[in-house]
């Protein structure tokens, strides 16, 4: 996942355009979008007045994401890694932040 934000990031920094289908493209470029249990890893974009945010998530070893919806994530939350593989994976504008509750 980290390769798929630099991937984002670098296209950030050549100031080239970016929407939700240009960020699924360039994340299908790293492992097929795949995270490491072989799930698609999700997209997730919000426009603010400073530009478009991106996330994705891996929905962890389970397959099974734990807030109710995705764009959840985008809320304001305490970052937390955790060492349980069960727990989503989630990079907020290439920073890692996991908020599990499974």
């Amino acid at each position: 996942m980290q390769s798929m934000c630099a991937g984002i990031d670098g296209e950030k920094e050549a100031r080239r355009p970016l929407d939700e289908a240009r960020i699924k493209e360039l994340v299908r470029r790293v492992a097929g979008g795949r995270d490491a249990w072989g799930n698609s890893v999700l997209v997730g974009v919000r426009s603010t007045p400073a530009g478009l945010r991106y996330m994705l998530v891996s929905m962890g070893s389970d397959g099974r994401l734990d807030v109710d919806t995705l764009l959840r994530y985008f809320d304001e939350v305490p970052p937390s890694v955790r060492d349980d593989a069960r727990s989503d994976i989630v990079f907020i504008d290439g920073k890692d932040v996991t908020h599990g509750g499974k």
